[in-house]
């Protein structure tokens, strides 16, 4: 598992679960819905099964993943007052958080009485509770949004922050409301198993198929499967972004020792006249490494300031990740130093072997 793969995306990624997609049937919602219904009491009757659940998008999934709304607030001014604030949001059905892992802060969760009574209800995330009542309690608040014909919607719950569509988002916010019949134009659902998700993935598939109002499947994938998809491109950039520090570390170690290993070695004939007047081989080992740590020493200062002012500019692509890693930090200075140590101490030791008559004639 990676770094990106280990980071917190606000829900459990490594939890048992299988993640399906429906193509929508428009012409019949009422039978759609029904046959969703139909199948999730069928589905958590399958052996290794724990619960199953809905919303129009699972988070990284494919249905909904731009879709906004306009939301007007009290205390908002200027424009956010007269056009609204456009958020992205996401119906749900019950026991979604439950299901997903992720965590409630404040208040509740959407549950199945929101959903049987079509209650104007939501729960936000901390983002949202903290752009619009900062130093408030949300709950209770209320919010009017633009394409629910104008209605008014409380705020009922806060969960944690949560990456919806790519891990490199910035942390926005992000609400949920009860899934009503036209949200299921755009459904996903979610099968949590107490066991390897691959072992129910077929028995699912298949009452899944055998539903009465068919329901036509275009994703199926285990949620490790369906995160590391959608962090493949991610992935993709920090394998190369490493490789190329790599490269660029080995090629810094053989230049380092190259350079180094030349200056010590042209001063052969200074240590054939430092012998010949009396110099130990001891002294004049301490004497050359002495100068060579001093001068890495400013080498890898100046090196490290340049290191973390560029790499700032990776922050973009790190999710959860700080780019002044201080491990890789230690790492690179470790080596260069004793790239820089060996290439001064094998020539210098190989000068003071030499007969000192021999070092006055070196070139």
């Amino acid at each position: 598992m990676n770094c990106v793969e280990a980071a917190n995306p606000g829900f459990d990624a490594h939890q048992n679960m299988l993640v399906v997609d429906f193509a929508a049937d428009f012409k019949a919602p009422e039978a759609y819905r029904a046959s969703v219904e139909d199948a999730r009491r069928r589905i958590d009757t399958i052996p290794g099964v724990l619960g199953t659940a809905v919303a129009m998008r699972i988070p990284f999934g494919l249905s909904g993943s731009g879709r906004t709304e306009k939301v007007f607030y009290a205390g908002a001014t200027g424009r956010a007052a007269t056009e609204g604030i456009p958020i992205r949001f996401d119906p749900v059905g019950d026991n979604f958080f439950q299901m997903m892992g992720t965590g409630i802060v404040r208040g509740r969760a959407i549950d199945a009485q929101d959903l049987q009574t079509g209650a104007n209800v939501m729960v936000i995330n901390q983002a949202m509770a903290q752009r619009f009542w900062p130093h408030q309690d949300p709950l209770g608040h209320y919010v009017r949004l633009e394409k629910a014909g104008g209605e008014q919607y409380e705020v009922v719950g806060v969960v944690q922050n949560c990456v919806n569509q790519d891990f490199l988002e910035p942390t926005g916010p992000y609400f949920y409301t009860p899934m009503r019949l036209s949200d299921y134009g755009e459904l996903e659902m979610a099968v949590k198993t107490a066991v390897n998700p691959s072992s129910v993935a077929p028995a699912v598939r298949r009452t899944l198929l055998n539903v009465g109002h068919g329901l036509t499947i275009v994703y199926f994938k285990t949620l490790r499967e369906h995160v590391r998809l959608a962090m493949s491109g991610n992935r993709t950039s920090a394998e190369l972004i490493a490789s190329l520090g790599v490269l660029g570390l080995l090629l810094a170690a053989v230049g380092l020792y190259g350079l180094t290993s030349f200056l010590v070695g042209s001063r052969t004939q200074e240590i054939g006249i430092r012998m010949a007047l009396g110099a130990t081989r001891p002294t004049i080992l301490r004497q050359v490494m002495a100068r060579t740590l001093v001068l890495t020493s400013v080498g890898l200062a100046i090196g490290l300031g340049l290191a973390f002012g560029v790499t700032g500019l990776l922050r973009a692509l790190l999710f959860g990740l700080s780019p002044h890693n201080v491990l890789v930090f230690a790492a690179s200075v470790g080596v260069l130093a004793f790239v820089a140590c060996a290439s001064s101490f094998i020539p210098a030791l190989r000068a003071t072997r030499i007969n000192p008559t021999q070092a006055l004639h070196y070139e």
